[in-house]
């Protein structure tokens, strides 16, 4: 897209089919997105229509007999497995839609392109050859040669008579579309060689030639044309037989039905698709899995403890889960609280509820921190203690594998300096870091090159202002 932009001249059908695949795919994606987003939303309903009948306590202090139903329904009714794909889910959902987010205005103008081509193609072409085709056998309108001829004699029909055949409103509508969507200015704003037709097959030949503008048509003439659509086809009968498109005592030849249908469930998506942000903001919005208030109501509890929260337990999960691959999506499921916080404000105004998820952000994050720190220095405290290791003693013993670390992926946390909560997480792991450092130090005589792997800085232990003893009892080969 960027390269169209940048060249002159360019072959239309080449444009045409760049911009075409850039429509799919916007499509494609939101179609994926509402798939995923679905089945959170179902898995989600299932675990609150069967709570955990026989919870087992995960902490020594928590008592049987003692849990709440919200703890039956979230803390005790997902298991590792669950807990390990929602995670993974929740990064699909949230990496994508950030994604398509970022590329809003670079395909915009493709796709109000791409949704003008396909309007003025159906109400320009479709429709004209429906209007000249469709009613050719009817006695009254077969010596009609003209769309204007049509819609002339149809007014002089329908004024001697209120009971007009129905085929003569049929083609009454057709015409209404074509005067409410068509764009005749697209016919003339540029020279024929670089205009697109749309040739239909039969007698008629070639279509009309036009070019298409990134002029998207409004929700409102897309609404006016789905409920034509709908009045010509079913004949405002809501109970027809065969359902709204199906062909049962209809005097629309099946062909022409089968466009009308095609262009209809079309319709439906270029309203999803100009509404590009809004539509991204739906698909992506996950904070149903935060909200509760039907069990604090129940439960006659103010608030349920943070181990309670459905968010917290994903980040939790990931941060002492084996697995290496979701130590990348420890911030994803952060989103979700964005995501509450948003419909507390914007959708059930209530200021409340913001206060609640902030609070509740406020002590994740730093419990967050704390965890992650101290996962980062074991982790970097381990491998250095197994690079000391003699690779005979290793190779000597039959557990060798056993002193093997697995790697792990810290790189991309480390490289994160600004979410959506706006914290600068460098910092933060840099204080949390140093007070751990400075500890274990001073009392275990971990090796600097803890630190040095860590921060990348050879005299960042300087700047800890260590006493002369520390560093005098470092070994020295280190």
């Amino acid at each position: 897209l960027v390269l169209l932009k940048s060249i002159d001249g360019v072959d239309a059908e080449w444009v045409k089919e760049v911009k075409g695949n850039t429509y799919d795919m916007v499509v494609e994606g939101f179609q994926l997105l509402s798939r995923w987003t679905a089945r959170v939303w179902e898995q989600c309903a299932w675990k609150f229509s069967r709570p955990c009948k026989d919870p087992v306590p995960m902490e020594s202090h928590d008592m049987p007999g003692s849990f709440s139903d919200y703890e039956k329904v979230v803390r005790y009714n997902y298991n590792a497995e669950e807990r390990k794909a929602l995670v993974e889910l929740v990064s699909y959902i949230k990496s994508i839609g950030s994604m398509m987010q970022k590329v809003d205005t670079s395909v915009t103008d493709a796709l109000w392109e791409t949704i003008h081509a396909e309007v003025q193609d159906f109400v320009q072409n479709t429709l004209a050859t429906m209007l000249r085709t469709t009613f050719r056998k009817k006695k009254d309108l077969s010596r009609w040669e003209s769309d204007a001829r049509v819609v002339e004699e149809l007014c002089k029909l329908e004024a001697r008579s209120l009971n007009a055949p129905h085929f003569c409103i049929v083609v009454r509508i057709l015409s209404d579309m074509r005067t409410l969507s068509a764009d005749w200015m697209a016919n003339t704003s540029k020279p024929e060689t670089e205009m697109q037709s749309y040739p239909h097959s039969g007698e008629e030949g070639r279509g009309t030639l036009f070019y298409p503008r990134p002029v998207a048509p409004t929700s409102a003439q897309v609404h006016c044309l789905q409920f034509l659509i709908y009045e010509v086809v079913s004949g405002g009968n809501m109970r027809k037989p065969g359902g709204i498109f199906g062909n049962s005592g209809s005097e629309i030849p099946i062909n022409d039905l089968k466009q009308l249908e095609a262009f209809f469930y079309k319709l439906g998506f270029f309203l999803h698709v100009l509404d590009y942000t809004a539509t991204l903001g739906t698909l992506t919005d996950l904070g149903f899995l935060w909200f509760r208030e039907f069990y604090l109501e129940s439960s006659l509890v103010i608030q349920f403890p943070i181990e309670c929260s459905l968010p917290w337990m994903l980040v939790d999960h990931v941060i002492e889960s084996p697995i290496i691959g979701l130590l990348e999506s420890a911030l994803m499921s952060f989103d979700i609280y964005n995501d509450a916080a948003q419909q507390a404000l914007v959708i059930l105004k209530q200021r409340f509820l913001y206060d609640e998820i902030e609070a509740e952000v406020d002590n994740c994050f730093d419990i967050f921190v704390l965890k992650l720190c101290e996962t980062i220095f074991t982790y970097y405290k381990s491998w250095a203690a197994s690079e000391l290791l003699d690779p005979s003693f290793l190779f000597a013993i039959d557990i060798g594998e056993k002193f093997a670390v697995q790697p792990m992926r810290f790189v991309a946390l480390l490289k994160t300096t600004r979410v959506k909560v706006h914290i600068n997480l460098y910092s933060v792991y840099g204080h949390e870091l140093i007070c751990f450092t400075r500890v274990h130090l001073l009392i275990f005589l971990c090796p600097v090159v803890v630190v040095r792997q860590v921060f990348k800085q050879p005299r960042f232990l300087w700047s800890m202002e260590f006493s002369k003893f520390a560093f005098a009892s470092i070994p020295q080969r280190l």
